[in-house]
Parts: structure tokens; C-alpha cells; sequence
């Protein structure tokens, strides 16, 4: 499998994850934020992966200023990584760009399925799918092309798609886990 590939994969399991913690937002908006966030992360590895010109980062800074690069759309990708990035440090160290802040403060529980995801990881999505060769395309899963996922709803799944996330759990790593 190429580098392109592989990164396609793990950016379709940190969908599926996603997947599994959006009825959870009001409990677990961090882990959203970041999931989101390492979703993206795959994503331009495999641009970058596909790019002749580019090269795979080697930190989540490098990351973000190789997508400023011209020859990636203007740097469209950079504009919407940014922010999934800054969420991400917040939720995970309640500090981005030396500042101290909440996480809750930054993105209240309640908005963070429309900013962050409906807005940010899918324009991101939308902006670097044009990038990948042909197969990478395909195979890789978006908010758009996903049938369990509904941009018009406010948990962002389709009505009536909740996950038993402690069955679900037993279920993918064949064990039982209690709630």
C-alpha cells in the first residue's frame, strides 16, 4: 500500500471514532476536537503523500506551514487546519500559541459539531480531496460522502443513528466493556 493510502486509513479510523463521540459532544467536546484534528493530520499526510513537490511533516507546526504553500491552493488548507490545530492543543493542554485558556471557553460544548466539524474538518476535507491522486479519493471517507453523517443535524448524524458507544466498543475490539 503507498504512503497515500496508509494515511487515507487512518484518517477513515479517526472517522469512524469521530463518529462513534459526536452524540457525545456536550460530554466530550475535547476528544472531538481532537479526533477532528488527527482526522486532518492523516488528510494532509496524504496530500502531501501525493504531492510530487511536498514532503510529509515531521511536527504539527511544519505540518501547518507546508499547507500554507501556494501550490496547495492558496493556502486554503492552512486556513482551515489552523483552527482544528489551535482546538485540538486547547482540549489537550489548555494552552495554543503560549496562551492559557479553557477549552469550553474557547468552544462551548454546544457549538463545536457546527464550528468545528460541519465547518473546519469539512472544508478541509473538501479543499484537500482535489489534492489526492485518484484512489485516494475514493477510498477516502468524508463528512460528505459518509451516509451516516447528516451536516443538517445538530448532532451531525442522521436522526435516529446514535452509537451505543460501550456496545460498540465490545463489539470492534471483541470484548465486553461496561457502561
Amino acid at each position: 500500500m503507498s504512503a497515500e493510502l496508509d494515511h487515507v486509513e487512518l484518517a477513515n479510523r479517526n472517522h469512524q471514532a469521530l463518529k462513534v463521540l459526536l452524540p457525545t459532544s456536550a460530554e466530550v467536546p475535547e476528544w472531538i476536537a481532537t479526533v477532528s484534528f488527527y482526522k486532518a493530520v492523516q488528510v494532509a499526510e496524504a496530500v502531501f503523500s501525493a504531492q510530487p513537490f511536498c514532503q510529509n511533516s515531521s511536527n504539527h507546526h511544519s505540518r501547518l506551514t507546508s499547507l500554507k504553500d501556494a501550490r496547495l491552493l492558496g493556502g486554503k488548507l492552512a486556513t482551515s487546519y489552523n483552527p482544528l490545530m489551535t482546538a485540538s492543543m486547547l482540549a489537550r493542554y489548555l494552552r495554543a500559541d503560549g496562551v492559557r485558556q479553557s477549552f469550553r471557553d474557547y468552544l462551548p460544548p454546544d457549538r463545536i459539531i457546527d464550528r468545528l466539524v460541519k465547518k473546519r474538518l469539512r472544508t478541509f476535507e473538501q479543499h484537500a480531496v482535489g489534492l489526492l491522486s485518484d484512489e485516494g479519493r475514493d477510498k477516502l471517507v468524508t463528512l460528505d460522502k459518509d451516509p451516516e453523517i447528516d451536516l443538517k443535524s445538530p448532532t451531525g448524524l442522521r436522526p435516529g443513528l446514535g452509537f451505543d458507544m460501550p456496545g460498540k466498543l465490545a463489539r470492534d475490539c471483541g470484548s465486553s466493556v461496561s457502561a
